[in-house]
């Protein structure tokens, strides 16, 4: 079993990172014929229909849906799944705060609209905060300044006890943001990859905490500079530390 984190800002990349492993296995087990990452850092397969017409389709490995759930755990996970951190605190957000999957599983557009939570309602918000949070920034909060402070392992042994009890070969996280999470993930025998690319430059812990100034970059097992980089420069990048995802 191998644990591959992927390290970075918002929209760092992180998400095209594991396409791009993801890619790359399916081709090297033969069960896709061809892939591409697009430009906005999707999935995109060979397919062919029954009359052996061939296309092109976006494959969504992270699909929640319970017709891909069933052909996931028998085609797909055993190989190679893809966990987030995140995962147990988006659950949370839908089951008990009720936020539409949508918004917490969606498009970044679908992110940033507002829900019904206020921010007057939360404790220990700055008094420039206020109306409606959008879900990214309930998550943000919750997640980090609330579920965090009260034990900062909570999403880590939340996500690694079901990363260690699936057992499939490969593990891929993509929303590696805190010390704990770096550590935890290389005490598992995995492997971390940070990426450079900063858009927004945003102040928040989840955000900063292993920038370099925070954190000693020597805990990473690989860096890419990926700054400058398009996403075919990124996906050629990764290609030279194959090793980290083969046998």
């Amino acid at each position: 079993m191998k644990i591959i984190g992927i390290a970075g800002r918002k929209q760092a990349g992180k998400n095209t990172v594991a396409n791009c492993i993801n890619g790359n296995v399916l081709l090297s087990k033969e069960m896709i014929k061809d892939f591409y990452i697009d430009d906005n850092g999707k999935l995109i397969v060979q397919t062919s229909d029954s009359n052996g017409n061939v296309g092109y389709g976006e494959f969504d490995v992270t699909r929640k849906d319970s017709p891909f759930v069933e052909y996931a755990h028998r085609e797909l996970w055993p190989y190679i799944k893809v966990y987030h951190f995140a995962d147990p605190l988006k659950e949370m957000a839908i089951n008990l705060f009720n936020i539409n999957p949508q918004q917490v599983y969606g498009s970044d557009d679908e992110k940033n609209k507002p829900t019904h939570l206020l921010w007057e309602d939360m404790p220990s918000v700055p008094k420039d905060k206020t109306g409606n949070m959008t879900a990214r920034e309930f998550l943000q909060y919750f997640g980090t300044d609330v579920v965090r402070k009260i034990y900062h392992n909570a999403w880590v042994n939340a996500t690694l006890n079901r990363v260690l009890v699936e057992q499939s070969e490969i593990a891929i996280i993509p929303d590696v943001r805190f010390p704990n999470e770096v550590s935890a993930i290389r005490d598992n025998g995995g492997i971390v990859i940070r990426l450079t690319r900063d858009l927004y430059h945003s102040d928040h812990d989840s955000e900063k905490a292993l920038d370099i100034e925070m954190f000693n970059w020597k805990n990473f097992d690989i860096i890419i500079d990926n700054s400058n980089m398009n996403i075919e420069d990124l996906c050629d990048t990764l290609k030279s530390h194959s090793r980290i995802w083969s046998a």
